[in-house]
């Protein structure tokens, strides 16, 4: 009965040892999975980090090409402004003048 008490035991062991060792090996495919979906997952982070920048670099070049526009327009209307007054001091320059020759 010992002998067959001691057969079972080991067939059981062995079997348990069989499955440890499978388990080890389906333990070890899956980490390798894990990290294979892992860099799988940085890999499309960084793409779609890469596409925000890129998205981001766009919309600053337009957002400084609209402050180029926008300064270059006040730029433009300071310069009439500044054309404006300096045609409407000399036209009173001009009536002066026209006055004080007038009354000699």
């Amino acid at each position: 009965m010992n002998k067959k008490n001691a057969s079972a035991v080991s067939l059981e062991l062995t079997k348990r040892i069989w499955l440890v060792k499978c388990s080890a090996s389906i333990v070890s495919c899956i980490h390798k999975s894990k990290s294979t979906v892992s860099a799988a997952t940085k890999r499309r982070l960084l793409s779609e980090l890469k596409d925000e920048l890129e998205y981001c670099r766009r919309k600053w070049a337009a957002a400084r090409a609209k402050t180029m526009k926008v300064k270059s327009s006040a730029m433009i209307y300071d310069e009439f402004a500044r054309r404006k007054l300096e045609d409407a001091n000399n036209s009173l320059k001009v009536v002066t003048v026209i006055r004080v020759v007038s009354l000699r």
